[in-house]
């Protein structure tokens, strides 16, 4: 468990405050608002009517630098092209379709901006072939398109508005050229696709949108968002796009003050936006920039500011004052907030900061009192689980082996059943078959022989009474817990050649069955342990029949071991024989202390409730 932090509260008035958190943001924000409305009111008034016409003209001066600069592009495509139908049209139509890709080819990658791809239509404005080859174009009437039609019945060059390319599934743009041919009817039309998102696009509005709070739009005759610094604008109807297709109809330039639709306050109201637009003049297309309007009329409020500044001096006073309430009481909120963002990530390590006044100071002790208890908490649960991961673990491993050992039990038991009574049955049988086909044998033959079955009987009922112990020693439901561990030490013991020492403590009484068999299997594999692995001389049993609970001591002065080194270790047969005393013990809401060390020998004290049934000796 971490130490607590400990808090205190009132000592020395530093977390007392007389004036509160609301009457402090309260004062400042009054006191901000009377010097500001009252000392520099006029002057803001006047520096933002004398600059703001300036601002505006100056946007409107730059969308119609962006304009030209996209109307040059677009015209040097349309001579570029122009040029080569004139000198190629007549190859274009009449060669093969190798010839005309390859010319189309050429084309796409020698134009300015490169086109998505190139569409050569018949002069009915069917598609008759496409560069890069596109299936899904061959054959397309576009005879319906106004551009298409105005192409062929102006024989100039006609650019359309914003499309869904189907072959693609992208915004697209398309420029018709029509191929020179007979009197008054072209022989097709060239027809070039253009990305409008594509970087050759984007890269003659994005200076447009260079600040912050700006973005750039390409809109075409009907209001619609041809190409935008904004990707989730395009083909969506603008929303002034009524009074954009009247500007782009009309050829006028603009600029205006409105509320942007797309970008709400996070008040939820709109913010003031300004919004300038500059018509094409190749193209049925404006361009438009909008920008927030602090942004845009950024210089006349730093005059603005300026003026107040050097009109009255008192400006600094009020400015100082309100900078060091701002942070008095800004700064620790500010601390609070990030420390609880870091609580919320489940970062416990930190302390939190025992900052600021009044209800400040109490708020940061109460999140200081619920990180101590949170991170007591999380460790705590921490060590539960890893408690219970352990105890499964040893569970299922114990279980393994108490399942691989009972059965080899059940193979030894058989294997004795085989090997001895099986053959003591056989040969008694045979005796016995023997002496039945010998009915005159003499007496003393027959004396002699009988005697044999008799003592052939009966170490097969020895040996049959061995297994039936082993399996469960009547002795302990006839004559109790003691004199059942007393025989079984006594004959396992002395056998291995280890000294027996075997004392009792209090009124001796017999448990509950569960409890007998739990403790005799206990003292099995304790004794098992002793003769298998100890290399003890003596060892020392002691039962102490408490008024709630029995007590076991086992000693022996055998090598020892590392009881937690064991245990953790899971593996070997030692290993398992002491956790499975565990188990047993644990199964019956009982204790267990093992304390071993290298060559000191062995104590093992067992302390088991009893159960509700016992009976006083």
């Amino acid at each position: 468990m971490l130490r607590k932090r400990r808090i205190e509260y009132g000592q020395q008035g530093q977390c007392e405050d007389p004036m509160s958190l609301r009457k402090k943001v309260l004062l400042l924000t009054t006191a901000g608002m009377v010097s500001i409305l009252g000392l520099f009111s006029l002057v803001s008034i006047l520096a933002v009517q004398r600059s703001t016409q300036n601002a505006l003209m100056e946007r409107l001066t730059f969308t119609q630098q962006q304009a030209n600069i996209l109307d040059f592009v677009l015209k040097e495509i349309r001579e570029q092209t122009g040029s080569r139908l004139l000198a190629n049209g007549m190859l274009l139509m009449n060669s093969g379709s190798g010839v005309r890709r390859e010319l189309l080819e050429e084309w796409r990658k020698t134009m300015i901006v490169e086109p998505l791809y190139l569409s050569l239509l018949d002069d009915a404005g069917r598609v008759i072939l496409s560069q890069p080859d596109s299936p899904s174009l061959a054959g397309t009437d576009k005879s319906s398109f106004r551009y298409i039609q105005q192409a062929l019945d102006t024989l100039l060059p006609q650019t359309s508005d914003a499309y869904l390319d189907p072959a693609h599934n992208a915004p697209v743009a398309y420029i018709g050229f029509p191929i020179p041919g007979g009197p008054g009817r072209p022989r097709g039309i060239l027809d070039l696709a253009f990305d409008p998102m594509s970087p050759d696009i984007l890269r003659f509005i994005k200076p447009a949108a260079a600040s912050e709070t700006a973005h750039a739009e390409v809109v075409d005759s009907a209001g619609i968002v041809l190409s935008s610094t904004r990707p989730e604008l395009v083909l969506q109807m603008s929303d002034h796009g009524s009074w954009l297709a009247t500007q782009v109809k009309n050829r006028n330039s603009a600029v205006s003050a409105c509320h942007s639709c797309h970008d709400p306050t996070p008040s939820g109201g709109m913010s003031n936006e300004v919004i300038t637009f500059a018509p094409l003049a190749t193209a049925p297309w404006g361009i438009v920039v909008r920008q927030d309007e602090d942004e845009v009329l950024a210089p006349s409020r730093r005059l603005q500011r300026d003026l107040a500044m050097l009109g009255f001096l008192s400006f600094f006073a009020v400015a100082f004052v309100a900078w060091v309430t701002t942070e008095n009481v800004a700064r620790p909120i500010r601390l609070l907030n990030k420390t609880s963002l870091r609580l919320a990530t489940g970062d416990l390590s930190e302390p939190v900061p025992l900052v600021g006044g009044g209800e400040v100071a109490t708020l940061a002790a109460s999140f200081e009192t619920m990180r101590n208890k949170l991170q007591d908490s999380l460790e705590e649960l921490k060590q539960r689980s890893q408690q219970l991961e352990r105890s499964e673990h040893l569970r299922t491993q114990l279980m393994r082996n108490l399942i691989s050992s009972e059965e080899e039990k059940r193979k030894r038991i058989a294997r004795d059943l085989h090997d001895e009574t099986s053959q003591a049955l056989t040969s008694l049988l045979v005796g016995l078959q023997a002496i039945a086909e010998s009915p005159h044998m003499e007496s003393d033959v027959l004396t002699a022989r009988l005697n044999a079955l008799q003592e052939t009987a009966q170490r097969t009922l020895e040996e049959i009474h061995r297994v039936i112990y082993e399996l469960r020693p009547s002795i302990i439901d006839d004559l109790g817990l003691l004199p059942a561990i007393k025989w079984y030490a006594e004959s396992r013991l002395e056998n291995a050649g280890i000294k027996l020492y075997l004392e009792t403590a209090g009124q001796e009484r017999r448990l509950s069955p569960e409890i007998e068999i739990t403790l005799y299997r206990i003292m099995q594999e304790a004794i098992t342990n002793i003769i298998k692995y100890s290399k003890a001389e003596i060892c020392s049993i002691t039962l102490d029949f408490q008024n709630k609970a029995v007590a076991v001591h086992i000693e022996d002065d055998g090598r020892g071991f590392d009881p937690g080194k064991i245990i953790a270790t899971n593996s070997g047969q030692q290993h398992f024989g002491i956790l499975g005393i565990k188990e047993r013990v644990e199964l019956l809401d009982g204790t267990l202390n093992i304390k071993s060390e290298a060559g000191k020998g062995t104590e093992i004290d067992i302390n088991i409730p009893y159960g509700k049934e016992t009976v006083a000796k």
